[in-house]
């Protein structure tokens, strides 16, 4: 049983962002919830460990490809808040 309380598209994109600017050593307000993930440069390793992370988090699994079917934070804050 899911004991993981529901996380909003908000929550995600903040998570996200904490996630990305320690990864990246970079500045959380740097990072625009509209770029693309391939402009920050990340590895295959990177995108495997965040979705590992999320997956942690928000108690459910996910594909590893997310990441390129919903290509921004935003977008993929929005996929998985209507999936939780």
């Amino acid at each position: 049983m899911n004991t993981q309380t529901k996380k909003n598209t908000q929550e995600i994109q903040e998570w996200i962002i904490s996630w990305l600017s320690k990864e990246l050593k970079i500045e959380a307000d740097e990072l625009d919830i509209e770029e693309p993930f391939v402009n920050f440069n990340l590895s295959s390793r990177q995108t495997i460990i965040l979705t590992g992370d999320l997956e942690d988090w928000l108690g459910f699994s996910i594909e590893p490809s997310v990441a390129w079917e919903y290509p921004t934070i935003n977008k993929l804050a929005e996929f998985l808040a209507a999936k939780n």
